[in-house]
């Protein structure tokens, strides 16, 4: 399991609307109190990561971690 200074852990977050893959097996930790910029061109998956990671969105396939509680059900 993810240290216990870990804010965010993603492990293998795919998110397909349809045949589209928006996201595509995303791995990502970040410690308390760093910072996250995410960039990108448009259309490249940013909006709907931060979607995932909000919970708003369900992902495909993966796991998210926030604060040691799992939102992958």
């Amino acid at each position: 399991m993810e240290p216990a200074n870990t804010a965010i852990e993603l492990s293998g977050i795919t998110k397909r609307f349809g045949s589209v893959v928006a996201n595509d097996h995303i791995d990502l930790s970040v410690k308390q109190g760093e910072i996250l910029a995410l960039l990108g061109e448009n259309g490249s998956g940013k909006t709907t990561l931060m979607r995932v990671l909000t919970t708003v969105l369900k992902q495909t396939e993966g796991m998210v971690s926030l604060d040691g509680i799992l939102y992958n059900e």
